[in-house]
């Protein structure tokens, strides 16, 4: 299994900051999040042109496909629902990477 680093944030606010900082190879979202919502932080990050191919993974309980059409119409990449087993998230990270 690989390793990989992770940098949590709490809430979405000072994501676009981070990923300037750190230049993550992907971002793990919820939709529900403290703050601006995943959805929004999604847009954001779109919003930048260099960072329009970065992998967004969307994490989340929500099961309203209002959510699922407006987080892929922000530019998520993958949705996955909660609860997630870790095979299942590791699969989705590796393909998400894989052309690194």
């Amino acid at each position: 299994t690989p390793a990989y680093q992770v940098l949590p944030l709490s809430e979405a606010d000072g994501l676009d900051e981070a990923i300037q900082s750190h230049s993550p190879d992907m971002v793990l979202l919820d939709v529900h999040m403290p703050g601006i919502d995943g959805i929004e932080a999604c847009r954001s990050v779109r919003s930048h042109r260099d960072l329009r191919l970065l992998p967004l993974i969307f994490l989340t309980g929500s099961k309203k496909d209002a959510d699922f059409l407006r987080a892929f119409d922000a530019g998520a990449t993958r949705w996955l629902t909660k609860p997630i087993t870790r095979t299942a998230l590791l699969a989705a990270v590796a393909e998400e990477t894989r052309y690194l």
